[in-house]
């Protein structure tokens, strides 16, 4: 029974996000897929702060981030049914989908590599560890407060502000809740791997960034980021160490995808930017390919990053990291956009002064 149980989970979390991405109308299954996981995650936080303002217990939480999951998903749904639709009449839907699945086969055997290695040292339960402690204390209780956010410790005190937005434990409440597994099989068996195949979706993103038209390349890249977290999974210390053997934790996700995926966003939005001052003759053209709802969507991605941010470490590391990185990657990006400009101005003005 167990076996469905987890079953049922596993086809979840990888059907929900796929359907919550789909409102982003993205043209890939990983970039659909990582945006989707960010939408499952900030709306969670906002339900979860909700719940913190108004006291719920974690079951009213779980039952109204049920349904917000639910109207979600059957928007995702009804977008999917919609975008089917206007791809069979424009004729284009036998080669969307063999590009899908084209990209599928490139990510799978890297991301085979590193999840073999995870089942070889996955860890048991320890009473000691923090993320688990408190999803018992959740659902033992019945209750997200009068305890520390991440090791589960009773609190004299209220909750301060920044550790209320710490939600990932009681996320993971939720889905124990829901599909009634064991947190020892729910913590060290099916998230680890699941956070594991989000970052090399979001890696794979770099992949097509750098290399658009060559897919040996892309694999290449792939297999090198497997290599690394194998490698590194031998020093206590490493990040990849933590992505393989504590992936439930805050700070590997925080390290091995928002971060990575609030990188790639920017180096796109910067990239599309500075590609309309590229030329003159190349100004219109540039130009078509920055549609509104592409705007739109990628400030819904970042507020969302934001988001999930708070949703896993909180004010201090979950906002203060990510807008570090902005500030700096807005310096960078501007630089280059003024770089560009002027010698936009200087071939404007050499052509009118040679004429």
């Amino acid at each position: 029974m167990e076996i469905l149980h987890m079953a049922a989970l596993a086809a979840v979390l990888l059907a929900a996000p796929f359907l919550l991405g789909v409102l982003f109308g993205k043209e890939t299954v990983s970039g659909t897929y990582i945006a989707g996981v960010l939408l499952l995650w900030g709306s969670f936080e906002a339900v979860a702060v909700m719940a913190n303002l108004r006291g719920w217990d974690f079951q009213m939480l779980s039952r109204r981030f049920l349904s917000v999951l639910v109207a979600l998903m059957c928007g995702g749904i009804a977008a999917l049914c919609v975008r089917i639709i206007r791809l069979k009449k424009e004729k284009d839907i036998k080669k969307k989908e063999n590009g899908l699945l084209g990209e599928m086969l490139l990510i799978v055997p890297a991301f085979l590599l590193a999840g073999s290695l995870f089942f070889v040292y996955a860890p048991r339960l320890e009473g000691w560890y923090l993320v688990p402690e408190t999803v018992n204390t959740i659902l033992d209780t019945n209750s997200l407060h009068g305890f520390h956010p991440l090791t589960g410790q009773p609190l004299s005190t209220p909750k301060e502000f920044g550790w209320s937005l710490m939600n990932l434990p009681a996320f993971y409440a939720c889905l124990a809740n829901w599909f009634q597994v064991d947190t020892a099989g729910l913590l060290f068996r099916c998230i680890p791997l699941w956070i594991l195949l989000l970052s090399f979706l979001v890696y794979y993103q770099f992949a097509v960034f750098f290399f658009d038209k060559w897919k040996k390349r892309r694999v290449l890249f792939l297999w090198v980021y497997a290599l690394l977290l194998v490698l590194g999974d031998r020093a206590y210390m490493n990040e990849a160490y933590q992505m393989l053997h504590y992936a439930y934790e805050g700070r590997a996700v925080l390290t091995g995808i928002l971060l990575p995926y609030c990188l790639y966003l920017l180096l796109s939005a910067f990239s599309s930017l500075s590609g309309i001052f590229k030329n003159q003759e190349g100004m219109e053209e540039e130009k078509k390919q920055i549609s509104i709802f592409g705007i739109f969507a990628w400030m819904a991605e970042y507020v969302l990053f934001i988001a999930s941010g708070l949703f896993v470490m909180g004010v201090d590391y979950g906002f203060g990291l990510p807008m570090t990185m902005t500030a700096l990657s807005c310096i960078v990006g501007l630089t280059g956009l003024i770089i560009k400009i002027t010698k936009a101005f200087r071939k404007v003005g050499k052509g009118t002064w040679q004429k």
